[in-house]
């Protein structure tokens, strides 16, 4: 038995990821294919072929049920961790292993190391937020992060292998950073700087939601919508028959609040624009996150055609009780 053909490196699960084989014997014969996430060693899917010398399997859909929606979130109580943009298989034909294939939302070249997120030099956020990207490097991932304030500088570095996995980053402005003016974040990838921005802190607004979705390149984009603004509220009633009268129950209450971008350059609408084309949408919970279901999607462009604002709607449902 040996494998004819394997998918890249880098490849999404998005698309084909075909594995050929050779049984390498005459007589037709049983194969069994065990996909295996090599990261846990589980068994995430089998097929099972009968009387083949030769054969190619597609396993996509494996993977894709597993990360549809995504098995596990973003750590964001940990500077430096492994990211849930990527997931490693092993696929193994009556006995004999695949070399291991690294395989994320969308393809990549795994050895340019670098972020995976889309980052400008200068950004804002909010005081209490999270920081958040993802980068990729084939030994190591290091973060520094100077605050700068009014009396002092601070400066922290955190550094962890890589292995040429992706890496999650995440930053939590909490109280150490209640008097920063600015934060200054630097990726070094394999000893090289990949990044430095800037993030001026604002104050946080009230109705303000920091929401955090995949991007066009897998890595994990965040950002805080300073504005927001309740469109409905929608109550549902049952009543229920008893026998000499009736008790009425509200059984689910819905709130649509309307999220406005700020004014913001044009590399950043359009940064955040990619969240429309997210299928799964987060908002950041201090350093929990928390899945909501969007109402509605839409950018705006001005008489130009140039990009003026992103707005989502998020639609919160909460199971009522009697009143």
């Amino acid at each position: 038995m040996k494998f004819t053909e394997l998918p890249l490196n880098g490849a999404s699960w998005n698309n084909e990821l075909l594995y050929s084989f050779d049984t390498e014997q005459s007589e037709p014969t049983k194969v069994i294919v065990d996909i295996i996430d090599s990261d846990s060693n589980t068994l995430i899917g089998r097929q099972r072929l009968a009387d083949v010398t030769t054969g190619t399997v597609n396993i996509a859909r494996y993977v894709q049920n597993i990360m549809h929606p995504p098995r596990t979130l973003p750590d964001l109580s940990h500077p430096i961790a492994a990211s849930t943009s990527a997931i490693a298989i092993t696929v193994i034909c009556n006995g004999v292993s695949s070399e291991e294939r690294l395989f994320f939302r969308e393809p990549i070249s795994i050895l340019r190391g670098g972020l995976l997120s889309h980052y400008t030099d200068t950004k804002t956020m909010i005081h209490g937020g999270v920081i958040a990207l993802t980068a990729i490097a084939n030994t190591s991932i290091a973060v520094e992060i100077k605050s700068s304030h009014d009396d002092r500088t601070t400066t922290k570095r955190y550094t962890l292998d890589a292995n040429g996995r992706p890496m999650d980053i995440a930053i939590p402005l909490g109280s150490e950073y209640d008097t920063a003016h600015t934060v200054a974040l630097t990726i070094v990838c394999d000893n090289a700087i990949r990044r430095t921005t800037t993030y001026t802190l604002e104050s946080k607004q009230q109705g303000c939601r920091q929401l955090l979705w995949y991007g066009d390149e897998g890595g994990i984009e965040t950002y805080a919508f300073q504005t927001g603004l309740k469109v409905s509220d929608t109550a549902r009633v049952r009543s229920i028959a008893m026998p000499k009268y009736s008790i009425n129950t509200l059984t689910e209450r819905e709130t649509v609040v309307r999220l406005l971008s700020s004014f913001e350059l044009s590399n950043e609408l359009e940064r955040i624009a990619g969240i429309i084309y997210s299928p799964y949408i987060f908002e950041v919970v201090g350093t929990t996150l928390k899945q909501v279901e969007l109402n509605r999607r839409e950018v705006e462009y001005n008489k130009h055609g140039a990009l003026h604002q992103v707005a989502v709607e998020l639609r919160e449902c909460k199971r009522g009780g009697e009143r």
